[in-house]
């Protein structure tokens, strides 16, 4: 499987950033609006611009103790950044492991040209990825001809990361998925490495206590891209430009990088058809970042025009962030909501007894204290929140 963990990429974690940095900014912006009602869209909006989470924090802290809107607002006007950050809406187009089902969607034909299946035979396969249903391992991809005179299933695993048990994995998968569909027919098994220490890291079967590799590992074909140069792809197919990115040192300076995207960009714009060219242009680009691990979101969008939380897999880091930043935030929301809370009480009743104290500090509901927040500007006295804390189940 191709495997990219993006938060270990340098675009990874800025996409991650991203999300916690939003979850801090809408915690700011909540505070204010529950304190004193609303707050002016600028302001919002200046909030919003903000990208350094330190600041963020020191802003929502401040949110919590200052006396007035105005007052936090000329506070907030120190902090106006002198570049705008902000976050576009983006929207998921794809499933999961995408690099690879988009490289298959729109250049499968040449891959299977690669792998060395008769060109002719390539044009009569289509792609799709299935599920196993006994044991629920899920093959990458599954090439099924479309000509009943070709018997031959095609079952791919793109192996970008060491896993000692790939081949053991595409056996079995190719075995359940024939018993699944009570198909004798024909199997080819492909492990395509992206390097050659992850085949380096692969077993060869050896079961049953006899050679079954002798038998097993003959219908495995495996391949390793980095052994590939660009014009032997081009050759094969031109549609495989879309693997430029793995015929490239891993240490190639950034701008001569820069140079080679924009060129592989220009070549996918001739070799491929119009419908089919963004598609082209996103899977490369995740190849980008499973090859160039420091490339920033920035470099990779002004090389191919490609922003990462176009894809699902960005939309996920990203969330991961939003919700890092949630978690993060809760411990500190609800030490906010009980500070405000005892704040109001004492401007209102003055101290607030320890016993009070004990009580909210006791509850880790941060909606029931927001309610309790709100409601305290209606109570007379310290006696109606002692009966309403006297209802709370802690």
């Amino acid at each position: 499987m191709l495997y990219i963990d993006f938060i270990d990429t340098e675009t990874g974690k800025q996409v991650f950033e991203e999300g916690k940095i939003i979850e801090a900014q809408n915690g700011i912006i909540d505070i204010i609006q529950l304190r004193f009602n609303n707050i002016p869209k600028n302001n919002i909006q200046t909030i919003k611009e903000i990208a350094s989470l330190q600041i963020l924090s020191r802003l929502r802290q401040y949110a919590v103790t200052c006396q007035s809107r105005d007052e936090f607002i000329k506070h907030l006007v120190q902090h106006i950044p002198e570049q705008k950050w902000r976050k576009q809406s983006k929207k998921a187009r794809r499933g999961t492991d995408e690099a690879f089902f988009g490289l298959m969607k729109v250049s499968g034909h040449a891959v299977l040209k690669l792998i060395g299946i008769n060109p002719d035979d390539a044009q009569h396969y289509l792609f799709k990825s299935i599920v196993l249903k006994e044991k629920k391992l899920e093959p990458d991809i599954i090439g099924y001809p479309v000509l009943e005179s070709n018997e031959q299933k095609v079952f791919i695993e793109f192996q970008a990361y060491e896993h000692p048990f790939i081949k053991y994995n595409i056996v079995s998968k190719a075995l359940m998925a024939c018993a699944q569909d009570n198909d004798k027919g024909n199997v080819l098994a492909v492990v395509i490495y992206t390097e050659q220490k992850y085949k380096d890291a692969a077993l060869s079967i050896n079961v049953f206590g006899k050679p079954t590799d002798e038998v097993l590992d003959h219908q495995i074909k495996e391949l390793i891209l980095t052994n590939y140069t660009l014009d032997e792809l081009l050759v094969i197919d031109s549609r495989l430009i879309i693997l430029a990115p793995f015929t490239v040192p891993t240490d190639t300076p950034l701008s001569t990088l820069t140079a080679y995207g924009r060129q592989w960009k220009k070549t996918i714009h001739t070799v491929y058809n119009t419908k089919d060219q963004n598609d082209a242009i996103n899977v490369m680009s995740l190849f980008f970042l499973n090859r160039f691990r420091n490339i920033t979101r920035e470099e990779i969008k002004a090389m191919l025009d490609f922003d990462i939380l176009d894809t699902v897999a960005g939309r996920q880091v990203y969330d991961e962030g939003i919700e890092k930043g949630r978690e993060e935030g809760r411990e500190e929301g609800l030490v906010n909501m009980r500070e405000m809370l005892a704040l109001n009480l004492k401007n209102r009743f003055g101290d607030v007894s320890y016993d009070i104290m004990q009580t909210l500090c006791a509850i880790n509901d941060f909606e029931f204290l927001k309610t309790l927040f709100a409601e305290s500007f209606s109570y007379d006295n310290f006696d109606h929140l002692k009966k309403r804390l006297a209802t709370v189940y802690i």
